[in-house]
């Protein structure tokens, strides 16, 4: 595995961890409060919708939910991730 997937794994479980651990607990990214965090998971979303369907790789869109779950500081590494993936 290449270092920069091994970089977005450790960031993507960061990501994932940090809000429970440094707030007051953990809630879904897509009731946060705050229009920023939906209106860059929708762009994600957009963004990575129409790179699969380019691609015709559709196992990034795993990253998804992942993001609307825990947030973009987790699915946006975790998309990286798997985009990232060596093609055969």
């Amino acid at each position: 595995m290449s270092r920069p997937r091994i970089t977005y794994l450790i960031l993507a479980i960061i990501g994932a961890v940090a809000p429970v651990v440094f707030d007051s607990g953990w809630h879904p990214a897509l009731f946060a409060p705050g229009w920023g965090q939906t209106i860059a998971l929708l762009a994600l979303t957009v963004f990575a919708a129409n790179e699969c369907v380019a691609r015709k790789t559709y196992l990034p869109l795993v990253a998804l939910p992942v993001a609307a779950l825990f947030g973009l500081g987790a699915g946006l590494p975790f998309y990286l991730f798997l985009r990232s993936r060596p093609m055969d």
